[in-house]
């Protein structure tokens, strides 16, 4: 469970760093190269299945990269060190990051259109003071709300995720109960998965 936990608290974190960086991006650059490019890539990460993403992972960083000179030293799987939860976090956040992307940028286009961010640029603050100061403030209101549904679905693990990546996380475990057919284990996890 403790390793569950950190992957999915990693992932998590990912997942809220770079939505919420898509997504102020899209909805400040509305209708524009950055906002196609920004929903592009959410429908992308979301519509994309996170063992999927794994496979593409390691294929790209781990097989072909090195083959064209350019090895950043990732390897196929484990727990080990610290260059080892950066696959795993990527492949299990990119769907969750894609969702806080869009949920930022509608919120942020709705709050952009309001009264008090027209006046705020009346009175003549920078556009930087009015988007980060009055309009993301606002607008990260609902998209907070889906910070702890999201850290409970990564937050247990993923059973592909984990097998994938050779994780000795609870849904690794959960799969492993499963192809032994010990039904106590199986409980065990899934009172857990319940739990959260």
């Amino acid at each position: 469970l403790p390793i569950s936990l950190e992957l999915g608290a990693w992932a998590t974190l990912f997942a809220l760093s770079f939505g919420l960086i898509f997504g102020v991006i899209a909805a400040v650059n509305q209708n524009k190269w950055p906002d196609y490019l920004s929903v592009t890539t959410s429908i992308l990460f979301y519509s994309m299945p996170n063992f999927v993403m794994g496979y593409l992972l390691i294929l790209l960083l781990v097989v072909y990269l090195p083959r064209w000179g350019i090895d950043l030293g990732f390897g196929i799987g484990g727990w080990d060190s610290p260059k080892d939860r950066i696959l795993p976090m990527i492949a299990l956040g990119a769907a969750p990051m894609a969702t806080l992307a869009r949920y930022t940028r509608s919120s942020m286009i709705d709050i952009i259109r309001s009264d008090y961010v027209r006046t705020a640029r009346a009175k003549g603050l920078a556009e930087q003071k009015v988007v980060f100061k009055h309009v993301l403030k606002n607008a990260l209101i609902p998209v907070i709300t889906l910070v702890g549904p999201i850290f409970a679905a990564v937050g247990t693990g993923s059973f592909f995720v984990e097998n994938v990546f050779n994780i000795p996380g609870m849904g690794r475990y959960f799969v492993t109960s499963m192809l032994s057919k010990d039904q106590t284990m199986i409980l065990a996890v899934t009172l857990v998965y319940g739990i959260f």
